[in-house]
Formats: C-alpha cells, structure tokens, sequence
C-alpha cells in the first residue's frame, strides 16, 4: 500500500469600488489537491477543485468544484467524475464534463471512449443565459509504431429538447436545442532522420 500527493489552500480579497458597490463576500478561498492510493498493484488517484464562490460565476454550464477518480491497472485508467478530454484541436478540446471514460495504452495501441454531460440544463431568467442539458459520447483510437502514428477520432453531442422551456427573451431567440458530429483522422511520418510530418483533417 502506497499514499503519497498533495495539497494547497489560496485565498483572494476582493474590494468593489465605485457608486452603488457591494462586497457582499470579499474573501474567497480556493482548495485544490491530489491523492495518489496504490493498492495490490491497482494505482487509484483522485484530484479536486473547490471553492466557497460556487454558483457565483456568470457560465453557470461551467463547474468550478470538481471531483474526479482516476484508478489504474495495467494497460487500463478508468476516468469517473468532473473531467475534460482532448481529442483534436478542432473537435473535442478539453471540454469540461461530467460522466466516465475508459483509456487503454500498451504498446502500439492506445485507445479511450468516454460518456457524460456536456452542458446542464440551466433555465432562462433575466441575468442568466440559458442552456439545454447536453449529453455527448466519444472514443478515440491511435496505432503508433517506428515514428508513424495514424489515429481517429469521433465525438458526437445532442441537447435534450425537454429539459428547460424554450426561451421567450429576444437576446436568446437563437437558442435552440443543438445535435453534431465531430470526427478527426491525424498521423505523422519520418520523412528524413530529423524531419517529422504531421497532419490532420478534421
């Protein structure tokens, strides 16, 4: 049994200046850390992210207090809780969400699917703009071997019609439930000793 990893705790004054100004909460304070647990052989990190602000932001689809669980065994990481992934510069590039994935890596393979909620359902008032619950899926799948590396990706994301009414103010009159498909092929080849190319269409 091993347990190693860390902590910090940060805390920002804030003071508002100007006519009609308030400093309801002028202190905030930020936690974040990292465990690491290995036990018989099975790596079980955690991560987290909190602070006393919660709710006060104006992208309330953006988490701030995020929990996350790592484990690992082998060639396999499971993934669960408050995360972000990257695929492609032009797809799928850490996008905060919650659910799980699974990554593999060992030898010439790597691969990862993951599953979660992109954007929750956040209804329309007069401060905030609304959002429809998201939900997306995705994998990814790299054979590399010798320098030359060829990989592909798909993404996929639909909002949920139903899950806040429809936005009746003129600012958000082009809110609407959304559905799309991102895919990416990529791979790079040694062309001489010291010059690589990469590409990618996505």
């Amino acid at each position: 049994v091993q347990i190693n990893g860390g902590m910090s705790l940060n805390s920002v004054f804030t003071e508002n200046w100007g006519e009609g100004a308030t400093n309801p909460q002028p202190f905030s304070w930020i936690a974040t850390g990292n465990i690491n647990l290995t036990l018989f052989g099975v790596a079980m990190p955690f991560s987290f992210n909190y602070s006393n602000r919660k709710v006060q932001y104006s992208n309330p689809s953006f988490k701030f207090n995020r929990f996350a669980l790592h484990p690992k065994y082998k060639a396999w990481t499971l993934h669960a809780g408050d995360l972000s992934t990257t695929f492609s510069p032009y797809t799928l590039n850490g996008f905060q969400y919650t659910g799980a994935g699974v990554e593999y890596n060992k030898g010439k393979w790597q691969a990862q699917i993951l599953y979660g909620q992109f954007m929750k359902a956040v209804k329309e008032d007069s401060l905030i703009t609304p959002s429809y619950r998201r939900l997306g899926w995705g994998t990814k799948a790299i054979y590399s071997t010798g320098g030359r590396k060829i990989g592909l990706s798909l993404f996929h994301a639909k909002d949920k019609a139903g899950s806040i009414p429809a936005p009746i103010r003129d600012k958000n009159a082009a809110i609407a439930p959304m559905e799309g498909t991102a895919f990416a092929v990529e791979g790079s080849y040694p062309v001489l000793k010291n010059l690589l190319v990469n590409f990618e269409y996505s």
